[in-house]
């Protein structure tokens, strides 16, 4: 399991320490939580800008509401865990708990628009229609005897209506308003009601965004935690919804296992692709320009609001407000130019590198002498002659390293001498960590 969306997590111990040994890494915002996989998810994490600096996850300033963001070789890939008010259903109209829920579905959703897709995982605690919810009387002896409480009258609009447009309820259950009550298999939440009842309703999903529902391999409802909730003696308990993403070569890095009989270097976890800025003409400049433009205007309400909204810090407001111009940027700039690794030169090992460092250091500390300069830092090492010093000078050009030939040039080259050594360091243009 990659990533696992937390519901209701506020009062539950845990250890960092103790999910860091098992591979994984915990981000919580009171009682929404993701847990997530270290040596994958981990590898090809976003960052959010904050007023405190970058940070692994992103929190709603007002909402129960985390989400984590991966840099994909299709752009930007957003996940979310969201727990929203319980009891919507009974909810009046326009009562503060409705309103409420309102607004975390369309600030959700509004994140996910600034990322290429996303998948948005929920203890929704609101029912679809009247069949989501039932009480049965006794499901041992009698599970024909069936209430149905679900979306009670008269009928008002989902709060998560938002996500319609461009989601796809992952789960969904049997269509068709005359459908008997919704199996066993497609209800997420189980609660003994008392006098042998027990009630069941369909409250968690998860939305898919309609350009990656295509990878989505299965979703399925799973049991497991109905054992927990037996060991804490409580009567109540959600299921688990298990979503497999087919995704070839998405984090193949994290899955390469070293030979062990081969050189024991580090091996290089290259950074995702960024945008082809090579693709950029004067045409495509003016048509990025003008998308942006769009984006940006289809969201001036939402920017007014952010800006005029008086519970948000200084702080708080420049976060949101730049995260969505450099997401809105990059996705539309993704879309018009698409992405690609920076040309690479032929690759170098680890020893191959330190031998041309070393002889860099012979040819820079040999040239200082010859100009009568100086070099503190270094251990003093036999200058070359001239003839080692012009097949050193070669064996360097080969590589790519130029090296002056003239006095003047070579005086300005010395006294740049840490920049050019820098250079000879990091010969890929492709940044890679280890």
């Amino acid at each position: 399991m990659d990533v696992i969306c937390l519901q209701e997590v506020e009062t539950y111990a845990n250890s960092k320490s103790a999910l860091s040994k098992q591979g994984y890494t915990l981000v919580t915002h009171n009682k929404a939580g993701i847990l997530y996989r270290t040596n994958t998810v981990g590898k090809i994490l976003s960052l959010w800008p904050t007023s405190a600096g970058l940070a692994n996850c992103w929190r709603s300033p007002h909402h129960d509401t985390i989400a984590i963001a991966m840099n994909t070789n299709e752009g930007t890939l957003l996940i979310a865990s969201a727990y929203l008010p319980d009891s919507i259903d009974d909810a009046p109209e326009h009562s503060e708990k409705r309103r409420l829920a309102t607004e975390q579905h369309k600030e959700l959703n509004a994140l996910a628009t600034d990322h290429t897709m996303a998948v948005l995982c929920m203890d929704a605690n609101e029912t679809d229609c009247k069949q989501d919810r039932t009480i049965t009387q006794n499901p041992t002896t009698d599970p024909t005897h069936v209430t149905y409480t679900g979306l009670p009258k008269p009928l008002l609009p989902r709060t998560y209506a938002c996500y319609t447009a461009n989601f796809i309820d992952t789960h969904t259950r049997p269509p068709g308003p005359n459908q008997p009550h919704c199996p066993y298999q497609h209800m997420t939440h189980t609660a003994i009601i008392g006098r042998g009842r027990t009630s069941q309703a369909r409250l968690d999903r998860i939305w898919t965004s309609k350009n990656l529902q295509h990878k989505v391999s299965n979703c399925k409802i799973t049991d497991a935690p109905k054992s927990w909730a037996i060991a804490r003696g409580s009567t109540k308990y959600h299921r688990a919804l298990h979503m497999h993403i087919l995704w070839p070569h998405l984090w193949e890095a994290g899955q390469e296992s070293p030979d062990p009989n081969q050189d024991t270097e580090l091996d290089d976890n290259v950074l995702p692709p960024g945008i082809n800025i090579q693709a950029l003409t004067p045409k495509k400049e003016s048509a990025l320009a003008k998308a942006v433009e769009q984006s940006l205007y289809a969201r001036r309400k939402e920017l007014r609001g952010i800006y005029k909204a008086s519970t948000s810090s200084t702080a708080q407001k420049r976060d949101r407000l730049y995260q969505i111009y450099v997401n809105t940027i990059t996705k539309q700039a993704t879309k018009l130019l698409g992405t690609t690794h920076p040309p690479q030169p032929p690759h170098l090992r680890a020893k191959q590198r330190q031998t041309l460092v070393a002889l860099w250091d012979k040819v820079h500390i040999t040239i200082g002498n010859t100009l009568n300069l100086t070099s503190s830092g270094l251990t003093p090492i036999a200058l070359l002659t001239p003839c080692e010093l012009q097949e050193a000078t070669n064996t360097l050009r080969a590589h790519k390293i130029e090296i002056p030939q003239t006095r003047e040039d070579r005086t300005k080259w010395w006294h740049a001498r840490d920049y050019h050594r820098a250079e000879v360091l990091s010969l890929h243009t492709c940044l890679k960590l280890t």
